[in-house]
């Protein structure tokens, strides 16, 4: 089962759950993940039980936050979810896990939408009017 949910108001952030099953412990468990459509992969933060699994190196792996800051990852792990295993980077931050951009799409959390039009040229001349504060 794959739930939507916007952590606010604003809706400026969005959230999904997914039923996953962990090699280490019995039954289906609930992970609450946040949609990333920026982020390159998928990461699950050390704090929680499920890490414990089997992770697998990755010696020449960097992962960078979007501030450019490096984020420590310690390997990673195939989480079995209601399609497919899915990999998640088990990294050392404080953090909600994440699901980013290959896995939303291929979950159907997210769809990519392009309009095609033709280009048209624009004038060299042509001046754009910038608005101003008073």
């Amino acid at each position: 089962m794959v739930t939507k949910e916007h952590k606010n108001a604003l809706r400026n952030e969005a959230y999904t759950n997914l039923n996953i099953v962990c090699a280490h412990m019995k039954g289906v468990h609930e992970l609450k993940l946040k949609v990333d459509t920026g982020a390159l992969g998928n990461t699950l933060p050390v704090r929680g039980e499920l890490w414990q699994s089997k992770v697998e190196p990755v010696p020449l792996t960097r992962l960078t936050a979007y501030n450019g800051g490096e984020i420590k990852c310690f390997g990673t792990l195939k989480i079995l979810c209601q399609w497919c295993k899915y990999r998640f980077y088990v990294v050392d931050v404080q953090v909600p896990a994440i699901l980013g951009l290959m896995a939303c799409e291929q979950m159907g959390i997210v769809t990519l939408h392009a309009i095609k039009h033709g280009v048209t040229q624009i004038a060299a001349n042509t001046s754009f009017a910038v608005p101003r504060t008073v």
